[in-house]
């Protein structure tokens, strides 16, 4: 099923905005640490992109649970792009399933590993969307 104007440009807009809230989060922590009385830290702006991050990924879930019934189902079902939209939303859902490993894994290894999954398969997840939609409609 094609998605109306209002309804692509916001997923587009949030997806633009996920990605780069994300990517900004992710360039901080690793080039931008800054030597406190505590050692060597990220910048204060990490966190607050985080935590936008955060608030766009949650208006994001709503928003993937619209799509996911109007226009994955019927796609699916009419066999349409099936191979680069399962992909899509596999990797989306993992994306999603990371996270709760982000807030409450204790074990900082762990942590840490599940944090870099989550952030390298939020990168190469731009390109699976753009793989998925400049795909021909088969």
């Amino acid at each position: 099923m094609k998605l109306g104007f209002r309804l692509k440009f916001t997923l587009l807009l949030t997806l633009a905005s996920l990605y780069t809230t994300g990517v900004l989060t992710w360039v901080l922590s690793n080039w931008f640490q800054v030597r406190t009385s505590f050692g060597t830290e990220a910048p204060v702006m990490r966190v607050i992109w985080l935590q936008v991050h955060s608030i766009i990924s949650l208006w994001f879930l709503i928003l993937f649970g619209y799509v996911f019934h109007s226009h994955v189902r019927p796609a699916w079902k009419r066999r349409k792009k099936r191979l680069t939209g399962s992909l899509l939303t596999g990797t989306l859902i993992f994306l999603s399933a990371t996270v709760p490993g982000l807030f409450y894994l204790t074990n900082e290894s762990l942590k840490d590993s599940v944090a870099l999954i989550h952030t390298y398969v939020g990168l190469v997840a731009v390109v699976i969307f753009f793989v998925h939609y400049t795909a021909k409609r088969t």
